[in-house]
């Protein structure tokens, strides 16, 4: 089929009561793509050696049942940065769902790490997914909402969140299309794959690469993000002086351009909150913190 590097960002849903109103998309406007709109009911099923070889080698190895049709996938390489996930995808259709790595063998780039050793099954992902194509400003994202479970032995885990997808275009609208989103509903950007849930799951080992955030302004937001997924996942707010020393950081570097001169106001906002002992609103700061990277990087790239 192809390979591409795969480039998404991924929100967890914090309140599910909000699904109804999430699937009728209203806040994408005129920007979505007539006719894109579609349902496809999945079920992965990842696979490695006994001795976790594919994990070792950095690589996620799945066989997909995508409707009526059968896709093997590995994913790899790459990085995780505040939710925003870049990395190969090779997908192949196959005809069932045992797996088989010579479908693979055409792949220069992914030879040192096929194994002629057996694969056994490692967790099961079954799940609804609504999809919708968007244009935002010349860039096509394909949005994918996700409902349904991770299964890893005998325990589950519900999934519950939206990916969107850079198909055509720039990242940056990717950020801005998430932040819509993010303004309307309850959500915190995902760092984990639905493999790497599984694996913890499963109680193995996560081998996925999370890019070290640097000083930059970018990686302030980066750990602010992080921050903020930490305090829905653990529902406690000990980080409120985590949080406002880094957003303190972040207001200084915001100050040396106009370009960010709009934000100044909602971040001031934000650290009078916190310095009262509030927990931070999501619904505020995500939108905040992704429209501030994605002015970063147009700024970058002017």
């Amino acid at each position: 089929m192809a390979n591409h590097q795969e480039i998404e960002l991924k929100l967890q849903v914090i309140e599910a009561d909000k699904w109804p109103e999430i699937l009728q998309w209203d806040v994408f406007g005129d920007a979505k793509i007539s006719g894109s709109a579609k349902q496809e009911c999945l079920e992965a099923r990842y696979y490695d050696t006994v001795d976790g070889k594919l994990r070792q080698a950095g690589l996620a190895y799945r066989i997909r049942r995508e409707n009526e049709k059968w896709v093997a996938t590995i994913k790899g390489g790459g990085s995780s940065e505040g939710g925003l996930h870049s990395r190969l995808e090779v997908n192949e259709l196959v005809g069932g769902p045992e797996p088989d790595l010579s479908v693979f063998s055409g792949y220069g780039i992914l030879q040192q790490a096929l194994t002629p050793d057996p694969l056994h099954a490692l967790l099961i992902t079954r799940f609804t997914r609504d999809v919708l194509v968007i244009d935002s400003h010349g860039s096509t994202i394909e949005v994918a909402a996700d409902r349904g479970e991770i299964i890893a032995s005998d325990k589950q885990s519900a999934i519950s969140e939206i990916e969107l997808e850079l198909k055509t275009g720039s990242t940056a609208e990717l950020l801005l299309a998430g932040a819509k989103l993010a303004e309307r509903f309850a959500l915190v950007l995902e760092p984990r794959s639905k493999f790497a849930r599984g694996l913890m799951l499963a109680g193995k080992a996560v081998s996925e690469e999370q890019t070290e955030a640097d000083d930059s302004l970018i990686g302030r937001v980066y750990i602010l993000l992080n921050l903020l997924y930490d305090q829905w996942e653990s529902g406690l707010h000990e980080q409120n002086s985590q949080q406002l020393a880094i957003l303190l950081e972040l207001q200084q570097a915001l100050a040396v351009s106009e370009v960010y001169a709009g934000f100044q106001h909602k971040i001031a906002g934000w650290i009078h909150a916190l310095e009262q002992n509030k927990p931070s609103d999501f619904k505020q700061a995500i939108p905040l913190l992704l429209k501030i990277w994605a002015a970063a990087l147009q700024a970058d790239a002017s």
